[in-house]
């Protein structure tokens, strides 16, 4: 039977505001370009090779993401506006629609973390550039529903205090 594998990951650290002051504007620091350097170079060594990478189309995530993708690439990206800032459900209905084994989702809290808690059934809480690897006994991401999903790793870099 093939498992499914979820690796929700949070965006690097970010500056407070935008020049245009939209939330979805917001860049990532030099820490968090540190962050997601590490995180990559982690997951150059812990992702499978077949990786389809959900990502928020703010410029955050997208950053993220495509610092991850120098040490990552994904089969396929899918760049997804309903992820902005999205609750647990809306990501949760994003999930059930797909159709490859391993999902990689780059996004933000509150959403990710309610989405950790709930399908793994414990408390998780993702900080800037945290990651978490979900694995589900099932063929079909149609039949995950609350705590079916086993912690498999829970992984954040941590940043020299210089930045």
């Amino acid at each position: 039977m093939n498992k499914l594998n979820l690796f929700l990951i949070r965006h690097a650290k970010t500056a407070q505001n935008a020049i245009t002051g939209s939330d979805a504007d917001r860049n990532l620091t030099s820490k968090g370009i540190c962050q997601a350097n590490m995180l990559g170079y982690f997951l150059s060594q812990y992702l499978p090779d077949d990786c389809c990478f959900l990502v928020s189309d703010a410029n955050r995530t997208q950053q993220t993401a495509a610092i991850l993708q120098n040490y990552v690439t994904p089969i396929k990206k899918i760049d997804a506006p309903t992820l902005y800032l999205a609750s647990a459900q809306e990501l949760f209905k994003t999930i059930e629609n797909q159709t490859q084994n391993n999902l990689v989702l780059v996004g933000h809290n509150e959403g990710i973390s309610e989405l950790a808690t709930y399908l793994s059934g414990n408390q998780i809480q993702l900080k800037t550039a945290a990651f978490v690897h979900l694995e589900f006994e099932f063929e079909n991401w149609n039949f995950i529903s609350q705590a079916t999903g086993k912690i498999k790793c829970h992984f954040r870099p941590e940043v020299p205090t210089l930045f």
